[in-house]
């Protein structure tokens, strides 16, 4: 069977868990590749999205896993961006 998954979400946004926990969880189910996509920031703070202050610690995280858990599992990193409107979207440089 071919499992992966590239949408969830870490203690980083909503999610109820750090990113490792579901690393492990995915490559003891068998998983190749795993995908952690947060809720990117918004322009004013929620508690279901990634903070600004975060992105950094964020995407050091990810590589940090990247690097620990290559040759067991393919994993990849992202934001989930909302569209607010012309002012706020993905093509908003501080994407």
């Amino acid at each position: 069977m071919d499992l992966c998954t590239y949408h969830s979400h870490c203690d980083f946004c909503d999610g109820k868990a750090p990113a490792e926990d579901f690393v492990k969880a995915t490559i003891e189910a068998g998983f190749h590749s795993y995908g952690i996509s947060s809720h990117s920031p918004l322009p004013f703070e929620t508690r279901w999205s990634l903070s600004k202050r975060n992105v950094e610690a964020y995407l050091m995280e990810i590589k940090r896993l990247r690097e620990k858990y290559a040759g067991q599992i393919e994993l990849y990193g992202g934001m989930e961006i909302d569209y607010l409107n012309d002012d706020w979207g993905p093509a908003v440089e501080d994407f």
